[in-house]
C-alpha cells in the first residue's frame, strides 16, 4: 500500500478577500505557533488579502472499520486515517492507500456516540 502524506499535512483554501481594510493596527509574525518572531507591523486602514483557510494536521486520527465498507473494501478491523475536519462530517480521508478529499465522513460514529 502507497505511504500516506507526509506530516504536518497542511490543506490550505485558495479563497483570498480582496481588498480587505484593516479596522485596527496589527502585527505580522513569521509563523502561526506559539514560538513565533514578529516581523512586522501594518497601520489600521492597511489594505491586505488573507487566507481564509488553512487547516495542519501533526498526527491523523486512526479509524477502526466496525462494519464492512464495501464501496471502499473494507472489512471489519481494517483501519483508515482521517486528516482535516471540514465541518458537518465532511474530512479528509486516507483509505487504503488512496486520498479522498473533503468525502462524507457521515458512516462514523465518534468516541463519544455522536456522528
Amino acid at each position: 500500500m502507497p505511504t500516506p502524506p507526509m506530516l504536518p499535512a497542511t490543506s490550505e483554501e485558495n479563497w483570498t478577500v480582496k481588498r480587505f481594510k484593516l479596522e485596527q493596527p496589527t502585527s505580522i509574525y513569521d509563523t502561526w505557533t506559539a514560538k513565533r518572531n514578529k516581523i512586522g507591523d501594518l497601520a489600521r486602514g492597511a489594505i491586505v488579502s488573507g487566507l481564509l483557510k488553512l487547516s495542519v494536521v501533526y498526527k491523523p486520527e486512526i479509524v477502526t472499520i466496525t462494519n464492512p465498507m464495501p464501496q471502499f473494501g473494507l472489512n471489519v478491523g481494517d483501519t483508515i486515517l482521517r486528516y482535516a475536519y471540514e465541518g458537518e462530517g465532511f474530512a479528509d480521508f486516507w483509505i487504503k492507500g488512496r486520498w479522498y478529499k473533503e468525502l462524507d465522513g457521515s458512516f462514523l460514529t465518534e468516541q463519544d456516540g455522536n456522528g
